[in-house]
């Protein structure tokens, strides 16, 4: 494996085109001509690429050249690595895992033919993915922790979640919120990150066992057991998203009905919010109306 190592120090000018062969230590780049080339080859003689490139800005040159990755946006000029190279660097010995330590940005390694999913299951989370410039667009829809992603948060607002996941198919299409006429002490809350507390709070005050929220939180699905009613937002969300609402390619991903899905948000002891998934209604309406119920998890 050829190793590049960056030495921080004052660095000096080269006139000349650069062979290594074997291992390299960048210690001297050209801060004025960018006619200068970088030759990289094998121990052997062979080119470890096709490519051979000039050098960019000292300065980037040595905020990308920290690892021991050969193949990087500093060697070959770019602004993003192309199938090309990255099929190199994996012809070359290194694996999957390494593109992803070096952070390559996730928009290469999906244009080199790598899925969301693939990204997923080497460990990166969708956050990880977000901060690596792939819009929140991209992921949403997408297949993690048991469900469909609809929300993250990527403002950094919820310390206790990432973002939130929908159940893939509806848990109910015709149940009520239960507890007509008893208001639920806690079982208000309206915005995003509320739905949980919700659900826990209305499984604790009434009693039946056939309710949107219990079904919810007793739901075992995919190999978790942590779901709940969305909260009134939660729910929107859901349709901004992956319901109706969202843009194309992702509209309607979620699979939902056009009709009438119950949150978890009490407007009062007779009533409860809802939207509808068809139409993008939100209104309130008797607790004892029976609607569509879809579980939400976060991750």
């Amino acid at each position: 494996m050829f190793i590049i190592t960056v030495m921080l120090q004052p660095i000096f000018a080269i006139s000349q085109s650069i062979e290594v062969i074997g291992n390299l230590k960048v210690v001297e780049m050209d801060m004025a001509n960018t006619e200068n080339h970088l030759v990289v080859k094998q121990p052997d003689g062979t080119l470890a690429t096709r490519l051979v490139s000039s050098l960019p800005s000292p300065e980037d040159t040595m905020r990308t050249l920290q690892s021991d990755l050969l193949l990087t946006s500093a060697l070959c000029n770019c602004s993003s690595l192309p199938p090309a190279m990255i099929q190199s660097l994996l012809d070359n010995g290194y694996s999957f895992q390494d593109l992803i330590n070096f952070n390559t940005p996730p928009a290469d390694l999906l244009a080199s033919g790598f899925t969301v999913e693939d990204l997923f299951n080497e460990g990166q989370s969708p956050l990880d993915l977000f901060n690596g410039g792939l819009p929140a667009s991209t992921l949403y829809g997408q297949t993690y922790e048991g469900g469909l992603i609809f929300y993250l948060d990527t403002l950094d607002i919820h310390p206790s979640f990432e973002g939130l996941v929908s159940a893939p198919y509806d848990q109910s299409s015709g149940s009520n919120w239960g507890c007509y006429g008893a208001e639920i002490l806690g079982a208000d809350g309206t915005i995003i990150g509320t739905g949980n507390q919700n659900t826990a709070d209305i499984k604790a005050g009434c009693s039946s066992s056939v309710i949107a929220a219990v079904i919810c939180a007793d739901l075992d699905l995919n190999g978790f057991i942590d779901w709940f009613l969305p909260s009134k937002d939660e729910l929107s969300e859901m349709s901004l998203n992956i319901g109706n609402e969202a843009p194309f390619p992702n509209t309607n991903i979620g699979g939902f009905a056009s009709d009438w899905y119950l949150s978890s948000s009490e407007f009062s002891a007779n009533n409860t919010w809802g939207r509808n998934l068809g139409s993008n209604i939100i209104a309130n309406f008797s607790k004892l109306s029976n609607d569509h119920v879809r579980a939400i998890r976060a991750f």
